[in-house]
């Protein structure tokens, strides 16, 4: 569909993971964790870091997230105005005043 990019992508992939290792576990965690810093060390954000101390971990999770959410907010935004647009191209009208018209 192409709404994100593929780095996004990867990035949504392993912060999935992260979210799971937290969730489906019995034992006590937190971003020290091996594998949880193995999917940190993947995000985009972390690139070119060779070393990533563990109280960053969190904060790459959350500045990663931020981005990936507002990198589908601006693409959602995007397909709106795309089809709002085409649909004034069609009916000469906006969606919200062929709402109106069509009760």
């Amino acid at each position: 569909m192409g709404l994100i990019d593929k780095t996004d992508l990867l990035d949504i992939i392993n912060l999935h993971k992260i979210r799971n290792r937290f969730a489906h576990t019995s034992e006590r965690i937190d971003f020290s964790d091996s594998e949880v810093r193995k999917a940190c060390n993947k995000l985009s954000i972390a690139a070119g870091h060779e070393h990533i101390k563990e109280s960053d971990c969190y904060k790459l999770y959350k500045n990663s997230r931020d981005k990936c959410f507002k990198s589908i907010q601006k693409s959602s935004r995007r397909q709106i105005n795309k089809r709002r647009k085409k649909a004034r191209k069609f009916t000469g009208k906006t969606i919200k005043e062929s709402q109106q018209s069509n009760p």
